[in-house]
């Protein structure tokens, strides 16, 4: 499902690395800031005494206010399991569907949803087996992978494959096969698979391993080096007795994993309701003073002078919702930009140093970086754009939005793609032009670069979003 993440290249949009990552400049944003972390503190022990104090240290350190509830006091009714962690500004609301253990994950999801909340999107699975448990749904989907070795003569795959899963779903005591089911962020999936193999003599083996939604690459449970063995007519009892140590093994991982899977579900006699009646409703936006724009003249040639804050990457990327907890960043760009307001025009090439992107998670960057998108191979992705007219004189103090036609390079491919931009001139704190610019644009990595997206809806799992905010000064 991560094979998705090799379309993070897509981040293109993105300065030329002449100009490196640099610090902030002055002119930040001055808003307020929530970290809403819901938990029973007997339940969630874990979360409780290894993870919590480092989101207390992280509130204080970036001025987050950070609001600790237990689910006694009420809980909104889009959440279904603790530990529950939510991120909200003015912008809006975005809950985090990821490890909790994984503190850099917690730390890339605020970086997107300061300046990008989340858009609610369904997310619906059909036939799919499931457990209900209070307001908590958890998913198994089941992978059957072809008979390999030496099936028998005129052997049916298709038919096994059918009489296998029915020996699975037969043998599970808590999931039921459902027609249709509808997740919430965080409700939870483990994915089931299962590998039968014939050996010449006849001799049948099943082992199977238990994946986390949150990694496709180290499974959380595997039958190792000892698979089930027996005959081949013994194989569909085979199959079931797999499929009862794995639903046994679900269970223990929601109830003891340390690495972030294990969940409480919220009983259905919690009480809920909406944010703003139980007092977690969003935080006013901050007012800002606009600049006399009288005396000051705008350069004609500018570039990449950093990020809004050492914490906010100028690139942020994630696939499209319900899917949007597939996040990452990239921290290496550069860029220039020329304008003509005389003619109303506006060029420029910005890109992106590909081996700087990074979803927060060692093991998975290597993967991305070496497999999909050959990082080292392909070490910059561009965005290049010339737009000829029908850009009005710009002002400090005021915005101008605009939709730039321009050309995506991703691994020595070019695509058109329409970027929305808005340019917002500001002045630092010694009175020099300034340029804040915020832009965003999408990319369907599977049509247009070849690239497999995670398990999910389409075309939410081939569609990437990509989102900048970043500072221009005038080129020197």
């Amino acid at each position: 499902m991560y094979r998705l993440f090799a379309t993070i290249l897509l981040l293109g949009m993105l300065p030329s690395l002449a100009t490196k990552w640099e610090a902030p400049l002055h002119h930040q944003f001055s808003e307020q800031q929530e970290l809403i972390v819901i938990y029973d503190a007997e339940k969630d022990a874990f979360f409780a005494e290894s993870c919590l104090p480092q989101l207390r240290e992280y509130a204080i350190d970036k001025q987050l206010r950070l609001v600790e509830r237990q689910p006694t006091e009420g809980v909104p009714s889009e959440l279904t399991t603790t530990p529950a962690i939510v991120y909200q500004n003015h912008r809006g609301r975005s809950v985090y569907a990821a490890r909790y253990a994984s503190f850099s994950s917690i730390v890339n999801f605020v970086r997107t949803a300061r300046f990008v909340p989340q858009k609610a999107a369904d997310n619906c699975k059909e036939e799919v087996l499931c457990w209900k448990k209070g307001r908590a749904q958890i998913v198994a989907p089941i992978k059957i992978t072809p008979l390999t070795g030496s099936p028998p003569k005129d052997f049916d795959q298709q038919g096994f494959h059918r009489q296998a899963l029915k020996a699975i779903q037969d043998s599970l005591l808590q999931f039921e096969q459902l027609a249709k089911v509808c997740l919430q962020r965080t409700d939870r999936a483990f994915y089931l698979d299962f590998h039968p193999y014939q050996d010449a003599e006849g001799r049948f083996f099943l082992s199977y391993e238990l994946y986390s939604q949150f990694s496709c690459i180290d499974p959380v449970f595997a039958s190792g080096i000892q698979p089930l063995s027996g005959s081949f007519d013994q194989a569909f009892q085979l199959f079931g007795q797999a499929g009862r140590q794995l639903e046994q093994e679900v269970a223990r991982q929601l109830r003891e994993s340390i690495i972030g899977d294990a969940v409480s579900p919220i009983a259905s006699d919690v009480p809920q309701g909406e944010w703003a009646a139980l007092n977690l409703d969003l935080p006013a936006a901050p007012t800002s003073a606009l600049v006399d724009d009288a005396i000051v003249s705008l350069p004609a040639k500018w570039e990449y002078a950093g990020a809004v804050d050492e914490d906010t990457p100028a690139l942020q990327f994630h696939f499209q919702a319900p899917l949007d907890r597939y996040a990452g960043e990239v921290r290496e760009l550069g860029g220039q930009m020329q304008l003509d307001e005389g003619a109303g025009s506006l060029q420029g090439r910005f890109e992106v140093a590909t081996k700087s992107l990074t979803m927060g998670m060692m093991d998975l960057d290597a993967k991305v970086l070496k497999k999909y998108i050959k990082a080292f191979r392909y070490p910059t992705s561009s965005f290049e754009f010339d737009l000829q007219s029908d850009l009005p004189d710009m002002k400090v103090g005021q915005t101008t939005n605009r939709s730039i036609p321009g050309t995506f390079e991703l691994m020595k491919k070019r695509k058109p793609i329409m970027v929305d931009a808005s340019f917002s001139p500001l002045l630092d704190e010694e009175g020099q032009p300034l340029m804040l610019v915020q832009a965003g644009f999408s990319m369907n990595i599977t049509d247009d670069f070849g690239i497999d997206g995670p398990d999910g809806p389409a075309p939410a799992n081939k569609t990437v979003m990509c989102n900048l905010v970043f500072y221009m000064k005038p080129a020197s």
